[in-house]
Formats: C-alpha cells, structure tokens, sequence
C-alpha cells in the first residue's frame, strides 16, 4: 500500500517540524524518530544531521527494518532530503521505489525479500559492506 510522506516547518506559536506518514487522510500520524545523527530532531534542505535522521526514519519506515535502511539512506539524503529546499514536502513510497530500482534494480519488495532470504553470516556481512549480495 502506498504511503505518503509529508514535512511542514512551522513557526511562531508551536513552531517546529511536523513530518506525518499515512496511507489515507485518515490514517495520519507522526513519523517516528530515529535518533542516530541529530538528538535535536530531523529537518531536510541541506546535508546535515537533521536530514540524516530524517531519511533513515523515513527509510526505517518503508522498509520496516533497520539493516536495509542502513544500506541507503546516506545516498537518499544527498539526493532527496537535502534539496528539499522550501519548508514543505512531499515524498511517497511509490516515488522511493522507483528511485531504489534505479539504484539497485531491485524495488522495496524485493530488496525486503532477498534480505529476508540471508543467513545470519549474510546478514552481517551486508552490515559491515553496507552491500547486498
């Protein structure tokens, strides 16, 4: 199913970054955090710690696990989140698909298939090569 990403910056009272994932406007919430390079928060529109942040959780979430987030979400920030230059956004999970395919030839079904596929000595060898086989 595909999922949208959205991030609005804010101001003045309530001020900060909202960044929201849903499958239907009535399936909206929070995009979780995960804190890695920036305890601060996440922010996108340069190649930062924010961004950082903001594409493994972004990553983490379309891919529902971390080690194949791992593997790509350096490059999805100096190529997506970093020229996010306005203080809003949209990405989808279709647009993340096509933009892996390109990258790896394989979209986020397969990569998940053939990383389910691994052994635990694969797994750890895609970890520390940050490649898959």
């Amino acid at each position: 199913m595909k999922k949208v990403y959205a991030g609005t910056r804010r101001e003045g009272v309530g001020s900060g970054v909202l960044i929201s994932v849903g499958t239907s406007m009535t399936d909206i919430h929070s995009l979780r955090h995960i804190v890695r390079h920036s305890p601060t928060g996440m922010s996108w529109g340069y190649a930062g710690s924010g961004p950082a942040d903001l594409a493994l959780s972004i990553l983490v979430d379309v891919f529902g696990r971390a080690e194949l987030a791992d593997l790509y979400y350096m490059e999805f920030k100096f190529e997506y989140v970093a020229s996010w230059l306005s203080d809003e956004w949209v990405v989808t999970s279709d647009d993340i698909d096509e933009w892996l395919k390109k990258k790896t030839g394989s979209g986020i079904d397969e990569l998940k298939q053939k990383f389910d596929g691994l052994n635990e000595e694969q797994r750890l060898d895609v970890k520390y090569s940050r490649k898959m086989p």
